[in-house]
């Protein structure tokens, strides 16, 4: 159902190449509550060795190998080739069989989150291992379900959305309004 791999492995820090850059280079700092941030380094491809092994497909999901949280990330094409850090296990589904967004949805519950934070080694910063995730019983219903799931996730995060922008009015509203009483 899912082949897992390992990002690219970089044999030193990863420089920027504003200049000749032109693959992206996504590392765990980048990601911030399940998106890329604006500033992610790039590499010239002409510089490393099969770099376009590495290369991410629409649909990859990302999951930070180290650390507490295992944070995620589905990658969804980008006008920039990019690539994952070794720091990412990059699972890679068979779409017929599941959504990414399914997984993805099922990797940040709580029974998954556990799973993984049990099979963690290293006492300073916690690693997981590409066989805890292969391990990780995950439930799959049928793809029409799995796409049902999908669309009410999708669907509350824009109420969620509309409603944060709600608050945000009505707290300019009461400052203007209490402003008003001021002056």
């Amino acid at each position: 159902m899912a082949i897992i791999k390992t990002g690219y492995t970089f044999r030193g820090k990863i420089e920027n190449d504003e200049t000749h850059g032109s693959i992206n280079v996504l590392q765990p700092k980048d990601i911030t509550d399940g998106a890329p941030i604006d500033k992610i380094a790039k590499i010239n491809p002409n510089a490393f060795q099969s770099i376009d092994n590495h290369l991410l497909l629409s649909g990859d999901i990302l999951i930070a190998n180290k650390g507490l949280k295992f944070s995620t990330y589905i990658y969804h094409n980008s006008a920039i080739k990019t690539i994952a850090s070794s720091s990412f296990f990059i699972i890679r589904v068979n779409q017929s069989k599941i959504s990414p967004d399914f997984l993805m949805w099922y990797l940040n519950q709580m029974p998954a989150k556990d799973y993984l934070l049990n099979k963690t080694t290293g006492t300073t910063i916690p690693t997981i291992s590409k066989s805890a995730i292969e391990s990780l019983s995950i439930p799959v219903p049928t793809l029409d379900k799995q796409l049902l799931g999908v669309n009410l996730i999708s669907e509350i995060k824009k109420e969620s959305n509309l409603l944060e922008s709600l608050i945000v009015k009505r707290m300019q509203l009461r400052d203007s309004y209490l402003w008003s009483l001021i002056h």
